[in-house]
């Protein structure tokens, strides 16, 4: 069974549906989201999200906020990462769902969203503005923890919720609401059940810690409103314990930095192939790919360009598995015929790489390792505006790598000669600014390749 296929079989197993959207793109959805939407395996492919035919089941108004989140998150601002939709299912039945969603840390193209059916709680709240007579009842054969808080005090507090908390119903009612919020959250909580007016019927949704009798903390969210307890202004609180769906959250984003490990350690083994059949370049692309990293790193980009350029600096010499190890080993210079396969070589490494799907131009980058800014590189004689930055980086670490490592058919340079030889040609062959960055590496900051490749 294949990684992704295992990877697929665990989030299955899930109750909660988990989702992964690419660039406005519904990339995956695991069995309990197709269950809760409806959703078919085809709809998703090569579909934008917002033209996905179960977003016409969300009411119109969630619909909205759909779009302002996403006009919010396109802007850089910051999105609360929960939320509610409401819907009406082919099944007739309306549905309320909690929604989790937020980027993955390292790539912010992908977001991550779960997504649990809350339909039983929100009737539960419906049931109880409108049968007022029953809500002794509602509140305590609730499935989640309810408390009804009056004047910062718990005034109310039903079997789930002293159950949870394990305190004995003596010490939690009348107790300060706050005294069982974790300290870092004090403030926060005692201004969110404080601010409104009780005619603006208000409702709040909010994460926080609650400690229990035993000092242990449970990951609760929160749903306050405005209510009336013996004729004076309270909150009510649904208090739902989602310490596991946050375990069940971490475990996904543990699995998926175990796949990009997994994905770096395939990478490391490619690049051996290569160095089997050229022994007297072994470490090459491992050291190419050091200084291309430290080149970007100094150059302030972003991390995912970062690690686009050090999976690329792995891979740029890919394409030399088709050239025969009689050229590669060769201990004299290459005739021209020779040489002309060899300048095949980022060809051959991009039609293998472009086969791969990455959230990142991998092969793109090594197809143009060898271009340079004037146009005289190869394969494609690309001049400054068509070649990709992570490209040009990767060229100056290349060609620095190259000439400070001994070969058969010349001595190696010394590092001042290389230096001097890149910045002869700044602005002719290489980009500027990746030439500057790479110079201050090694004169300033002392950059050294390691010696373990």
């Amino acid at each position: 069974m294949q990684r992704k296929d295992i990877f697929s079989h665990v989030l299955d197993q899930l109750s909660d549906g988990v989702y992964v959207v690419y660039r406005d793109n519904l990339e995956y959805v695991n069995a309990a989201f197709k269950k809760l939407t409806g959703v078919r395996l085809d709809d998703i492919k090569n579909t934008a999200l917002a033209k996905l035919d179960f977003l016409n089941q969300i009411h119109p108004e969630d619909r909205k906020l759909l779009m302002q989140r996403d006009k919010l998150r396109q802007a850089g601002h910051p999105v609360s990462p929960e939320f509610e939709l409401r819907g009406a299912m082919k099944d007739g039945c309306s549905r309320y769902f909690v929604v989790h969603s937020s980027p993955l840390p390292h790539d912010k193209d992908y977001i991550i969203g779960i997504v649990r059916d809350i339909t039983g709680i929100r009737q539960t709240e419906n049931n109880y503005k409108e049968v007022r007579d029953r809500c002794d009842a509602i509140i305590k054969n609730a499935n989640e923890g309810v408390a009804i808080i009056q004047d910062g005090l718990i005034k109310i507090a039903n079997p789930n919720l002293i159950r949870s908390l394990g305190y004995p119903a003596s010490e939690l009612i009348d107790k300060p609401f706050h005294s069982i919020v974790a300290t870092d959250q004090i403030e926060q909580i005692v201004r969110l059940y404080q601010q409104g007016g009780l005619g603006e019927k208000k409702t709040t949704s909010f994460e926080a810690v609650l400690k229990t009798k035993r000092h242990k903390g449970v990951i609760v969210e929160i749903n306050l409103s405005e209510t009336v307890l013996n004729g004076k202004p309270a909150h009510f609180a649904i208090i739902h314990d989602i310490t596991k769906h946050k375990e069940v959250q971490q475990e996904l984003l543990d699995t998926l930095e175990k796949l990009r490990l997994t994905m770096a350690a395939t990478t490391e083994a490619i690049s051996m192939i290569v160095e089997y059949r050229d022994p007297y370049t072994a470490g090459h692309q491992r050291r190419v790919a050091d200084l291309a990293r430290a080149i970007a790193t100094e150059m302030g980009l972003p991390m995912e360009q970062i690690d686009a350029i050090r999976i690329a600096g792995i891979l740029h010499d890919l394409g030399k598995i088709s050239i025969p190890s009689d050229i590669l080993a060769k201990p004299t210079q290459l005739n021209e015929s020779e040489f002309n396969l060899i300048k095949a070589h980022p060809q051959t490494a991009y039609d293998i790489l472009k086969t791969i799907d990455s959230p990142w131009p991998i092969a793109q980058i090594v197809y143009q390792h060898h271009e340079r800014i004037n146009g005289s590189g190869y394969p494609r004689g690309l001049m400054e505006n068509g070649i990709l930055l992570e490209a040009k980086i990767l060229a100056v670490a290349d060609v620095v790598e190259a000439m400070i490592s001994h070969r058969p058919y010349r001595a190696a340079k010394t590092l001042e000669e290389t230096l001097a030889e890149i910045s002869k040609n700044k602005g002719i062959l290489y980009d500027p600014k990746v030439v500057d960055a790479c110079i201050k590496l090694f004169k300033k900051k002392r950059f050294t390749f390691r010696l373990n490749y």
